[in-house]
């Protein structure tokens, strides 16, 4: 293995481990990626496990972003948006240009 991919292993290594403080991919996924890149043995190898952390490729991997901590079991409601709601005007939810027949 040449200096420069030990040098990207380091690299990646560090990217994944970012990732997953960030919350962006799951501390378990960022282990097994870490892992598959220790255990690569070519540059092309490591660009493709480093791609399988990038949620913008399309690998079969699919690393959502984190919006909440798990694990506080509670029920979390919106509030609702006037803006954005459909007001009922009693007409059985046809369109105004509806006559009926």
């Amino acid at each position: 293995m040449t200096q420069s991919a030990i040098e990207l292993k380091k690299q990646y290594k560090i990217e994944i481990q970012d990732l997953a403080d960030k919350g962006i991919i799951e501390t378990e996924n960022a282990r097994f990626l870490q892992n598959l890149i220790e255990k690569s043995e070519s540059v092309e190898e490591l660009i493709k496990i480093k791609a399988l952390g990038t949620r913008y490729q399309r690998t079969g991997f699919h690393f959502d972003v984190r919006f909440e901590i798990a694990g506080d079991n509670t029920i979390k409601y919106f509030k609702k948006n006037q803006e954005l709601s459909f007001s009922s005007t009693g007409g059985g939810g046809h369109s105004p240009a509806y006559s009926g027949r």
